[in-house]
């Protein structure tokens, strides 16, 4: 999965219980939420979680400048989906893993039933995870959603 946020607190917790359950999920994502126990970054870096990257880092130290960050919004699944023999499915669209991406925001989010497809995509998730930080290191504010995304300070119309 690449996403930029992910701050639904079940979706990371589906996600930990695939992971436990014997499937290999590897994320790489921009911000998440924390400050507690139930927070999705404290979720999913529990111990037995997925693999995990944050990119979301500026470069130059230049805070008038943007930081490097993972936009895309894709989730890729190779294996068995739902009950059928073994597939690929590609899932992409603006939809990030979010409350208000659920329930307030106009969102898409396509199913893409092809190999071609799923497999440039797993082509550009090995490009951005290699760019991105692993692991615990990512524990930054920015990683964590302790400090603000330009998504979050957008002014009210």
């Amino acid at each position: 999965m690449a996403v930029f946020k992910l701050t639904r607190l079940a979706v990371a917790q589906k996600l930990v219980a695939l992971q436990k359950d014997g499937c290999t999920v590897d994320i790489v994502y921009s911000t998440t939420d924390s400050g507690s126990a139930s927070g999705t970054w404290e979720t999913l870096h529990a111990a037995g979680g997925p693999a995990l990257r944050c990119y979301n880092w500026d470069d130059d130290s230049d805070a008038g400048t943007a930081s490097r960050i993972v936009h895309s919004k894709y989730l890729l699944i190779e294996g068995k989906y739902d009950g059928t023999v073994a597939q690929k499915v590609l899932w992409t669209g603006s939809h990030n893993y979010t409350g208000p991406a659920l329930t307030k925001n106009d969102e898409s989010l396509l199913k893409v039933d092809s190999n071609t497809a799923h497999d440039a995509y797993v082509s550009n998730f090995t490009a951005v995870k290699a760019a991105a930080v692993p692991g615990t290191s990512d524990s930054t504010n920015a990683c964590n959603g302790v400090t603000s995304t330009p998504e979050d300070t957008v002014p009210a119309p």
